[in-house]
């Protein structure tokens, strides 16, 4: 993944996909086991990327609503 994205901040080059979205949710998986993605900057910025992202954001939000309501 680092190599993928050593020269582009998506996975299939200029434009987000799914496979984008699915390698963010691993990635925010690493936080539970203790991995820190400083040691992959190219994945890490990937990240941080689309974390910053409105939707993503959003998307947060709703979940931790639903978790709240236990839905």
């Amino acid at each position: 993944m680092e190599a993928a994205l050593k020269d582009n901040l998506f996975l299939l080059g200029e434009t987000m996909s799914i496979a984008d979205i699915y390698l963010y949710v691993l990635c925010g998986w690493c936080n539970v086991f203790g991995i820190d993605l400083a040691g992959w900057p190219a994945l890490d910025c990937h990240h941080r990327a689309i974390h910053a992202r409105s939707a993503t954001q959003a998307a947060w939000l709703a979940e931790q609503e639903m978790t709240r309501l236990h839905i």
